[in-house]
């Protein structure tokens, strides 16, 4: 019975570390090059609780964060052209999944 706990917590620490991971090596391939006196970063807190991080670099915004309520994962919106059009990043280079329900069957 021990064991079971004692696996059951060294894997809850095990996907925590990868997904923390996973995370800063996003974050390194979203910013290459970029120094810390470069970024202005502003965070806010949105009315639902999930906080926003916005990246700027001379004033504009090239990278916005958003960690979302609970234990999901954070995800990037990125500038990629600095256009002002905005790609969806997952950590892991995942595809974005939007949330889906059944609302209603006809």
């Amino acid at each position: 019975m021990f064991t079971k706990y004692l696996l059951l917590f060294l894997s809850f620490f095990v996907s925590a570390a990868l997904t923390l991971a996973s995370d800063i090596d996003l974050k390194k391939e979203l910013t290459p090059g970029l120094t810390n006196k470069e970024v202005e970063i502003r965070a806010y807190k949105h009315q639902d609780g999930a906080t926003i991080t916005e990246h700027r670099i001379h004033g504009q915004v090239y990278m916005i964060k958003v960690q979302p309520v609970g234990d999901f994962p954070p995800y990037y919106l990125y500038d990629n052209e600095g256009n002002g059009n905005f790609e969806r990043r997952i950590a892991g280079n995942k595809v974005p999944v939007p949330p889906m329900w059944i609302i209603k069957r006809f």
